[in-house]
């Protein structure tokens, strides 16, 4: 399992708090609600995958696919240690447009192209993370025993997003259908 990101544990998934500040912060800082970039029309998620864990915790995999002529998102989240956390839910696209948000918010793109792995460590905690544009761009990053940025900053991150995904994944569960 080591080298995450150069043989990775699984495929690949997304990560976010502190120096650049979660959404929710960066918002109440300057006392008006929602702020930060925002997502432009050219520039819209595709796909989205993270990866994260470690032998110890288990590893979780969330992946978003907007689903086409439909207005939502298929939300998976599976666990190749723990296959009774594992659910798919079709979620309102607004999902997209927070992911969008968080990731700017956050400046995930500065995590594009990190790929390392901590020398000499051969059990630890790994995350992967691939987003897709439908513009063909895209944001990859990974980590074995390594961080884009201190560990605290990406820990903080990674509970936004982990956050933002359970929300949407409980929403979608108690929602009930139109009659």
């Amino acid at each position: 399992m080591k080298g995450v990101g150069i043989g990775v544990a699984c495929v690949a998934m997304a990560v976010w708090a502190a120096a650049c500040g979660s959404g929710e912060d960066a918002a109440d800082a300057d006392g008006g609600g929602a702020t930060g970039a925002q997502p432009t029309p050219e520039k819209r998620i595709e796909s989205f995958y993270y990866e994260y864990g470690s032998e110890e915790m288990g590893y979780y995999t969330y992946s978003i696919m907007p689903q086409k002529d439909k207005d939502t998102v298929l939300v998976t989240l599976s666990s190749r240690t723990d296959p009774d956390k594992e659910a798919e839910r079709e979620v309102p696209s607004a999902l997209i447009d927070d992911l969008d948000k968080l990731i700017a918010d956050n400046k995930l793109e500065a995590w594009d192209g990190f790929e390392e792995s901590a020398d000499g460590s051969v059990e630890g905690y790994s995350f992967q993370l691939t987003i897709s544009y439908e513009n063909g761009e895209s944001i990859a990053a990974s980590g074995y025993e390594a961080y884009p940025e201190d560990k605290d900053t990406y820990q903080g991150k990674h509970d936004a997003i982990l956050a933002l995904l359970d929300k949407g994944m409980q929403a979608a569960a108690t929602a009930t259908p139109a009659p």
